[in-house]
């Protein structure tokens, strides 16, 4: 998800609407902020390495 490099400046991280929208895509559901936070970083980690390779 493109989206995942727009983090907050305050706590850099996603925010709710991030996590919204893949709930919505993937069919998944997140049951504590740790699992947010891991979703968010691996998704900003397949971004950099998608668009690294251009």
């Amino acid at each position: 998800m493109l989206s995942s490099v727009a983090i907050h400046a305050g706590d850099f991280k996603q925010g709710q609407g991030f996590f919204d929208l893949a709930e919505e895509l993937y069919a998944i559901t997140f049951h504590s902020e740790d699992a947010k936070l891991k979703f968010g970083m691996d998704e900003m980690n397949k971004t950099h390495a998608f668009w690294l390779k251009s």
